[in-house]
């Protein structure tokens, strides 16, 4: 009986986690082309993975003050050419607009705890407790996380 129990409980969280999936504007195709997608083999991955964390950076760098929603189209904008500079072409506008958001949002409650280097622990844990929900909220998935690369894309 207790199994039986468990059976049925385990089955009914199964489906509700399952049911878990928010919808955003990122497809798989356009996470794999930017380097982001979870299940992108690592070859595939780094090397996108590095063009597109320079290309955010880059644009960030220089637009540190864009950081309202208003300014989020034109950080999109900026990303997507940096993007087609480094090779990546071809990814939704609208999933874009969740990178850039994320970009802001580091930006603007991240900035201290990631100048010294965006990969350190406590820019890291400032992500997870102020950005990352929002973007995985907003790109509709779990996502790579390019910290846990670093090395790799360093390397290559």
């Amino acid at each position: 009986m207790l199994s039986l129990k468990f059976s049925l409980l385990s089955l009914f969280f199964s489906a509700f986690i399952a049911g878990i999936k928010a919808d955003g504007p990122c497809s798989d195709a356009d996470l794999a082309a930017l380097g982001f997608h979870l299940g992108s083999p690592i070859d595939d991955m780094i090397p996108k993975l590095k063009v597109s964390t320079k290309a955010i950076r880059k644009v960030m760098m220089g637009n540190l003050t864009s950081v309202s929603e208003s300014n989020r189209p034109a950080v999109a904008d900026k990303i997507a050419k940096e993007l087609s500079k480094g090779g990546i072409s071809g990814v939704d506008g609208q999933c874009l607009l969740c990178f850039a958001g994320s970009a802001q949002c580091v930006a603007s409650k991240c900035k201290g705890a990631c100048v010294s280097s965006e990969y350190s622990k406590q820019c890291q844990s400032c992500i997870m407790e102020h950005c990352h929900a929002s973007f995985v909220s907003c790109v509709g998935q779990e996502t790579v996380n390019p910290a846990q690369h670093k090395d790799m894309m360093n390397a290559k």
